[in-house]
């Protein structure tokens, strides 16, 4: 399956980019598993 986020913020865009850079993935990879790990698992932390 394919989506795309649009009107995504600048500095959100940046720091993903920087996340994926550290972790040595494609930002594409690192959102893939971001989103995998979301859904799969228990979901975003709670406050």
């Amino acid at each position: 399956a394919q989506f795309v986020v649009r009107n995504l913020e600048d500095d959100v865009h940046a720091r993903l980019h920087e996340l994926a850079r550290e972790h040595g993935l494609s930002m594409e990879e690192f959102v893939r598993e971001a989103l995998r790990s979301i859904a799969l698992d228990d979901g975003p932390a709670k406050p």
